[in-house]
């Protein structure tokens, strides 16, 4: 690409001048490390695995695609098209508009001292901690996706066809699966992936001892059947799509012991009471919580789940006459508070136990952390500006960006890493800012400049 090749073909090659930049950043409980994906530059579509140390702010790759063995002979996994991916990661891909290729998703444990990652239905693992990390390829079966780390890092559940697994230290077993065509554990179904944002259907226990799965039955879905435009020689796609006022998959949840002491598994009975949807699961420390919302999506349900009894007590109820938003980060349990963002008179308001934090004057959009101090929100004032704060239990607020643009964050412990983009430069900047490190720093973006001279007002 050179910069007198037409806007229209700049625009193609570098993804809407998207590749170079950090993305999927997390930072550590602890504030140390910064995780995050980035390729090498513009026109690079392929995402490595990178760690940022906070206090040295010395920037380390931890894992390229193109130098991982593929295990048949190629070198690396690197593809334009994820073509190598399994059916259901390219089916994820697209409903997220993934363009990139790579290391497109990972996971972590809360220190950032290891991550997982699936590559063209392989499983890999590498620490984030120490120099020499190398990744290390997992025994997992052909066409593995959605791995998750267990807490302690020890172990990946993952999902492969209908059926869920867990792999680890060259033990590779199956938690559950079942014959049937219409049966899948461990996904997300139609409805919560697409309209949802759940994307995920299984969820590790806090001391990574049991796993919860949704089991997912499609058998009451109406098939419908699509055809590939660019394959009209193939025979058309069946897709179990719920169409509104249709039937839904049912759901259920089980809670699997994975430490070998053979137990049976616990059904968890989340939908009585008439709920329809399993919209999110949150489970850690403080406890383990799920999302629910009838099927008119103007009742939600906030309900503590038992995982030794499988029983369920709802916390708190949430209704609307036209629809209860379902928002980012929250509910969430925060110590003994529960936090929570409802519709409250003319503004979207933070919550803690039912009580409004925020007023009339803000909107709450997302909840991205909680702790002792208080919770960070992101938040607008203007509807074309989005900002962050931090929103204490007393309702005071500290604003940690100002001015127009949209920002985003990612925070752990007393470090925060702020996304802004702004009309007044190209592209999305990254700033670090923590006690941690000597100064003020940001995370190195190769991302192409548009190189347009554009005069917006709003």
């Amino acid at each position: 690409m050179t910069p007198t090749d037409p806007f229209p073909r700049r625009q193609a090659l570098t993804r809407r001048f998207t590749l170079g930049e950090p993305r999927n950043i997390r930072v550590s409980d602890d504030g140390t490390r910064v995780a995050f994906l980035r390729s090498s530059g513009p026109v690079d579509p392929v995402n490595a695995l990178w760690v940022l140390d906070v206090a040295t702010g010395v920037e380390r790759l931890v894992a390229d695609p193109r130098r991982l063995e593929s295990g048949d002979g190629r070198d690396g996994f690197a593809s334009d098209d994820g073509a190598d991916d399994p059916a259901a990661e390219q089916a994820r891909r697209e409903r997220v508009r993934e363009s990139a290729s790579g290391i497109v998703s990972y996971t972590a444990d809360a220190a950032l001292t290891a991550a997982a990652f699936a590559l063209g239905g392989r499983l890999w693992r590498v620490k984030l901690t120490g120099e020499d990390a190398i990744p290390e390829p997992l025994e997992s079966q052909s066409g593995a996706f959605d791995p998750r780390l267990s807490p302690d890092g020890l172990r990946v559940a993952y999902v492969v066809g209908s059926g869920l697994w867990v792999t680890g230290d060259g033990d590779d077993q199956p938690v559950v699966e079942e014959s049937s065509p219409t049966i899948s554990w461990g996904s997300a179904e139609f409805v919560a992936a697409e309209e949802m944002g759940r994307a995920r259907g299984h969820w590790w226990s806090p001391d990574g001892r049991r796993l919860l799965a949704a089991r997912v039955d499609t058998a009451p879905v109406a098939r419908w059947w699509i055809s590939d435009p660019a394959s009209p020689d193939a025979e058309p796609a069946g897709v179990a799509y719920p169409a509104a006022g249709e039937a839904n998959a049912r759901v259920r949840l089980a809670v699997f012991d994975v430490s070998g002491d053979g137990s049976d598994p616990l059904d968890v009975a989340w939908d009585e009471g008439g709920w329809e949807y399993l919209a999110a699961v949150r489970w850690s420390n403080e406890g383990l919580l799920l999302t629910v919302q009838t099927r008119d999506q103007r009742e939600l349900g906030v309900l503590e789940a038992d995982p030794e009894s499988g029983g369920c007590r709802i916390l708190r109820r949430v209704t609307d006459d036209a629809w209860v938003e379902l928002v980012p980060g929250v509910p969430r349990l925060a110590g003994r508070r529960l936090v929570t963002v409802e519709d409250r008179g003319r503004a979207r308001r933070l919550c803690a136990d039912g009580e409004p934090l925020t007023g009339d004057d803000i909107q709450v959009r997302a909840v991205h952390g909680a702790d002792d101090d208080g919770v960070v929100v992101t938040a607008s004032v203007d509807p074309a500006d989005v900002h962050v704060a931090r929103v204490g239990w007393d309702g005071a607020i500290e604003w940690l960006t100002a001015g127009p643009g949209v920002n985003g964050v990612a925070v752990g412990g007393q470090t925060t890493v702020i996304t802004s983009r702004t009309m007044d430069r190209p592209g999305r900047r990254c700033t670090v800012d923590s006690p941690l490190g000597h100064a003020q720093g940001v995370l190195a973006s190769h991302a192409a400049d548009p190189g347009l001279e554009l005069n917006v007002e709003i």
